[in-house]
């Protein structure tokens, strides 16, 4: 009975339907509007190191990105680097954006998860996945390997008009929104905790009299919350995939993952922030919507300079910001091979939930029993 009054309670709030669904459903338009047709307008080239170890046998790939340089507008530009670590030099100092290990096989190497990593792990996967296909008919048909291979560079020629390129730009955008949606949670956490405080709100005042205990009240109103935020951030996913034709690919079941992930956190963060902070409603609420846009900014959502600043000056904030770890998250599963950033982002972010909700149900079971 709770749950459902929980969860009609806040399908009925129009502001916050209209900030976590109205909003970014307009934002996520004005994305493929400005941005689909025209997205590497002012795109500068890569930085990028290059070691080859003994025995590197892929001298083609280093062709590629040198190539990649000599276009009328260059992808990349190769910043010489004599050893390794030279090259973990100006990877740790932001000089380049990765750097790309030749040896048995093309590891990439990054200090931090973003746009131009993502195009990078795109270039090598795109090399790799043609050489296999070369391998595969040399191996059937080696008459006519040369023909093939001849066929396959020609199509290598990278521009900026590549429509692979374009999308995964523009995705990794899609990427950036749907961490700001799943964190948008917090407004219906800061909800949920209003709901139960008596003190500060007329309608948590006549539930304090229920017969219900105030522990049944907290855990319904929270899995209503979740929910709700959930659905309303798998209605954007939804928007984007078949109205905007954003392109997830293989990884939706995981992206959708991230969002039920992100959602848990930001409402647990609504919550705390709610329960903590004194004063009315509209302060708190006011404290929630500051804070998560502070931490949008942090993270790079709005300017891609603004986390790099963050990160040289206070690591530890930024590994510990919801809204990066989501991007993260995200990002990883273009950058990587491996889902080995992916899970330890959902175990910070798990980690972070559970210490919210621990801290908000102390600081409401000694409230309750002040009130007592």
């Amino acid at each position: 009975m709770e749950f459902k009054y929980s969860f009609l309670c806040l399908i009925r709030s129009r502001s916050y339907l209209f900030f976590a669904l109205a909003f970014p459903i307009l934002l996520g338009t004005f994305f493929n509007a400005v941005f689909g047709g025209d997205l590497l307008a002012d795109f500068s080239p890569i930085q990028v190191a290059i070691i080859e170890e003994a025995g590197f046998a892929q001298p083609l790939f280093t062709d590629t990105l040198r190539a990649l340089t000599d276009l009328e507008e260059p992808i990349i530009e190769i910043i010489p680097a004599e050893s390794p670590e030279e090259a973990e030099t100006l990877l740790a100092g932001g000089d380049v954006s990765g750097v790309f290990i030749l040896g048995d096989d093309i590891e990439l190497m990054v200090a931090n998860i973003g746009l131009n990593q993502s195009i990078l792990q795109t270039i090598s996967n795109e090399f790799l996945r043609r050489s296999a296909t070369i391998g595969d008919i040399a191996a059937e048909r080696p008459d006519i390997v040369l023909d093939i291979v001849e066929q396959i560079n020609a199509g290598l020629d990278i521009n900026r008009d590549a429509p692979g390129l374009e999308i995964d730009l523009l995705v990794y955008y899609f990427y950036a929104l749907l961490a700001m949606v799943s964190f948008m949670g917090a407004q219906v956490g800061f909800q949920v905790s209003i709901s139960v405080q008596a003190s500060v709100s007329p309608l948590a005042a006549r539930r304090s009299i229920s017969p219900s205990r105030k522990i049944s009240i907290v855990i319904s109103g929270f899995l209503a919350g979740l929910l709700v935020h959930f659905l309303v951030t798998i209605v954007s996913v939804a928007y984007l995939i078949f109205v905007l034709g954003v392109n997830f690919g293989q990884n939706l079941p995981l992206v959708l993952l991230v969002c039920l992930v992100g959602s848990l956190t930001g409402v647990s963060f609504g919550i705390l922030i709610a329960t903590v902070v004194k004063g009315k409603p509209n302060i708190r609420e006011a404290v929630v919507t500051a804070i998560s846009f502070v931490f949008w900014a942090t993270s790079g959502l709005f300017q891609t300079e603004v986390r790099r600043a963050v990160r040289n000056s206070f690591p530890i904030l930024d590994r510990l910001n919801p809204t990066t770890l989501m991007s993260d998250a995200f990002a990883s599963l273009v950058i990587y091979d491996n889902l080995d950033h992916y899970i330890q982002s959902l175990l910070i972010l798990l980690a972070m939930s559970a210490c919210f909700l621990l801290v908000s149900a102390a600081v409401l079971r000694r409230a309750r029993y002040a009130e007592s």
